[in-house]
């Protein structure tokens, strides 16, 4: 069904107000978020799930505080991944449009501009991480999984519908995950910043 002009009048007073918005929210992670992780544990226990409920002495104190930061290193790291698959798919978006005066091209380069900054966060967080020994490998990084991973991304990117599905189904987890680590006492202070500041 297309749309009719009205309909897609009302559809461009939105994302331009949405343009604006964005416009008037940056927050540029480089000179508004400048502080450092502590060097203790910086997720707290029971919001690592492997740990919760376990009797606290399974772990020592150098094993926790290392666990904790392996943990938040796989977190970031996919978080890099997911970023790094929403500017490919907006990218590509980009590429094939026919009117690049449409706000909704706009809105898309607002977005890959918030991605950015997000991802350079991240990269920063995770050269802290690695100040204190090399990350933990993980298991699952061969290559039956890198192909599937690939094929995936793949279909992702290329199909906007879908990626949109995945955008919004993918923000909710991470999201709580957030809140929660946010919300949290034992939160490393700059911890909290990233997840206040990503949500």
């Amino acid at each position: 069904m297309t749309a009719t002009m009205p309909e897609r009048a009302a559809v461009t007073t939105r994302v331009e107000r949405l343009n604006t918005a964005s416009a008037k929210r940056t927050v540029e992670p480089d000179v508004d978020l400048p502080g450092r992780l502590g060097d203790g544990k910086v997720l707290p226990d029971d919001l690592l799930h492997p740990t919760a409920g376990l009797d606290p002495g399974v772990l020592d104190g150098e094993q926790a505080v290392a666990f904790s930061r392996h943990a938040l290193a796989a977190i970031t790291r996919s978080g890099l991944q997911f970023e790094a698959i929403l500017m490919a798919g907006f990218g590509l978006q980009m590429a094939r449009a026919d009117d690049y005066t449409d706000p909704r091209i706009v809105y898309l380069l607002h977005e890959v501009g918030e991605e950015t900054r997000h991802s350079r966060l991240f990269c920063r967080l995770l050269d802290q991480l690695a100040e204190h020994g090399p990350p933990a490998h993980n298991p699952m990084e061969n290559w039956l999984f890198e192909t599937v991973g690939h094929r995936l991304i793949d279909q992702v990117t290329h199909r906007p519908a879908l990626l949109y599905t995945m955008v919004l189904a993918g923000e909710e987890i991470p999201d709580l995950m957030q809140k929660r680590a946010a919300e949290h006492p034992d939160t490393d202070p700059f911890v909290r910043d990233i997840n206040r500041y990503h949500r």
